[in-house]
């Protein structure tokens, strides 16, 4: 996996948006602002409104892997990440979720590998 990349609005940039379907009403009774926030995610701002949670923008050569779980969606790509040692120090019980589903991924996804010929 990739770096941290630079955000930016140019060409082969990907952004990954979460929207909380709880909050469609609040969507639908401003899109504009909602439409606001959108480009900010894009342009790499941080957005986590209630509504919605964006991720950093990534190139679309570097890899990014994300778990949806707790009403959130937690990117898990760089374990060194500061916001991944915070939920560890803070959270514990959650963390070790996302340790538990992406392992789970990744054994299935080794399987499905290991038997691709059969």
């Amino acid at each position: 996996m990739g770096g941290h990349e630079q955000p930016s609005t140019a060409m082969g940039m990907l952004t990954t948006i979460t929207f909380r379907n709880d909050c469609f009403h609040e969507i639908k009774k401003d899109p504009e602002r909602y439409m606001e926030l959108i480009l900010d995610a894009m342009q790499g701002q941080e957005v986590n409104d209630g509504a919605m949670i964006a991720q950093r923008p990534v190139h679309s050569h570097d890899m990014a892997v994300y778990v949806c779980a707790g009403n959130t969606t937690t990117d898990v790509s760089h374990p060194e990440d500061d916001k991944l040692n915070r939920l560890l120090l803070h959270v514990p019980g959650f963390f070790a979720t996302l340790m538990v589903a992406v392992q789970g991924c990744g054994k299935g996804l080794a399987d499905k590998w290991a038997r691709r010929n059969e």
